[in-house]
């Protein structure tokens, strides 16, 4: 194999690894994802593809993030600010280091970061998105409740828009979250009904597990408590490895709802989140972007 034809096989094995280890994270694999990801980034290193591997990087912090580990999580959104980059993957990793700040509580970063990000997001309907719900996660933060609702609704509405439905249904939770916070439980209750059903329709499992323990939460402070103890076994029924469960045909409501297992297999593009990640639903050569791509695509927030 000659120079150029290796340097080729190990830049489409590095943009599978980091397919791949998306993929993982996307289906809340938490076992899996960190090492897919630490393999993706040594891949990229291996072939000198710096576009590839500020990909990784900005990845494995995400991830770090949503697994509590905020101290790595800094460490590799310092690296991957260092290595060269888009503008687009640069929004993407100033995104992830305001969900950072938000989780610490340091919400002037936080502010900061959102702050360098809309010159970077304009014309790019998903990054404008993503800078909308961030916003309103900070605004929320900050007692600015209704602007959060505002900034939300819009950022819902855009990724409606654009067919990034996961993104919509995580969004139309926050509207419930945001109104919660306000105490008003019905509209509360109303956005998580919506964000169920579109859970339920994509197929977002791990979606649909952290809607539901939002609204366990709600109806606990409610003193609706046969209704929780439904809800706490929902979300055990979700984290089995299970077939798709059609829940809630009647919902809300004690004694209203039902459960039956799906008879028919789903349409096709649904139900994808529901197979477990094996090395058959890896992405292919035929599907995979090249490093370079992969640095100019936006990506949806995570969950």
């Amino acid at each position: 194999m000659g120079v150029a034809a290796e340097g080729g096989a190990l830049s489409l094995a590095a943009t599978l690894a980091a397919r791949w280890a998306s993929r993982l994270s996307s289906l809340g694999a938490r076992g899996l994802a960190p090492q897919a990801w630490r393999d993706a980034r040594a891949r990229f290193r291996d072939g000198e593809e710096p576009a590839g591997l500020s990909v990784a990087l900005r990845g494995s912090a995400d991830q770090a993030v949503a697994m509590g580990e905020l101290v790595g999580a800094e460490t590799l959104y310092e690296q991957a600010a260092c290595t060269p980059s888009t503008p687009i993957e640069q929004a993407n990793r100033l995104l992830g280091v305001a969900a950072l700040a938000l989780t610490q509580s340091k919400l002037a970063s936080a502010h900061q970061s959102l702050r360098a990000v809309e010159p970077l997001a304009a014309g790019v309907p998903l990054l404008e998105a993503n800078l909308l719900r961030r916003r309103a996660e900070l605004l929320l933060r900050q007692g600015a409740a209704a602007s959060a609702f505002l900034s939300a609704f819009d950022a819902r509405a855009r990724y409606a828009s654009i067919g990034e439905l996961v993104a919509a249904a995580h969004t139309t939770r926050l509207l419930g979250d945001i109104t919660a916070d306000q105490g008003e439980g019905g509209a509360a209750r109303r956005w998580y009904k919506e964000a169920v059903d579109l859970q339920l329709r994509i197929h977002d499992r791990v979606g649909l597990r952290r809607t539901l323990r939002h609204l366990a939460a709600l109806e606990t402070e409610a003193g609706n408590l046969d209704l929780v103890a439904q809800i706490a076994q929902d979300v055990q029924d979700l984290s089995e490895d299970l077939p798709w469960v059609c829940f809630f045909s009647s919902w809300p409501g004690p004694g209203r709802q039902t459960r039956r297992a799906a008879a028919s297999t789903p349409r096709a593009g649904e139900g994808r989140a529901e197979r477990p990640p094996t090395a058959a639903t890896a992405p292919t050569e035929a599907t995979a972007p090249t490093a370079a791509a992969m640095a100019r695509r936006a990506t949806p927030l995570a969950p």
